[in-house]
C-alpha cells in the first residue's frame, strides 16, 4: 500500500478564517477550521481513503476501499493551495474531504484506481 498523502488539512485555510475573524460572520467558520486543523487526519493511499477523526468527544475513522468508490469530484480554494473533494460511493452515500493540499493529485490517483 502506497501512502499518497497523509496529514491534517491544509493549515492556510486555518491561517484565512482566523485572519477573517474580524468579522462576527465568520467567527463560527475559525472554529470550524480550528478544530478540523487540530482533530482531522486524512489518509488516502493507492487503495483506500481514510478520514480519521480523533476528536475529544467522539473517536471516528472512516476507511473507504477505492473499489467502493463511483465517482470523486474536487474544487480548489484558497487560490488552488487546498481544495473540497467529495467521493460518492457506490451505494450513493458521500463523504466529504475538506481543506485538502495536494487535492488534484489525490482526485487523479482515486480515479486512476477506482
Amino acid at each position: 500500500e502506497t501512502i499518497v498523502f497523509e496529514g491534517p488539512p491544509a493549515r492556510g485555510e486555518v491561517v484565512a478564517n482566523v485572519a477573517m475573524s474580524w468579522t462576527l460572520v465568520w467567527i463560527p467558520l475559525a472554529i470550524q477550521a480550528v478544530g478540523r486543523a487540530l482533530w482531522l487526519k486524512y489518509k488516502i493511499t493507492d487503495k483506500r481513503v481514510s478520514v480519521i477523526s480523533e476528536s475529544p468527544l467522539r473517536k471516528e475513522r472512516t476507511d473507504i476501499p477505492l473499489d467502493q468508490i463511483a465517482d470523486v469530484i474536487s474544487v480548489g480554494r484558497g487560490i488552488g493551495a487546498w481544495g473540497d473533494m467529495v467521493v460518492t460511493l457506490r451505494n450513493g452515500e458521500k463523504v466529504e474531504i475538506r481543506s485538502l493540499p495536494d487535492f488534484k493529485k489525490c482526485e487523479d490517483v482515486i480515479r486512476e484506481k477506482m
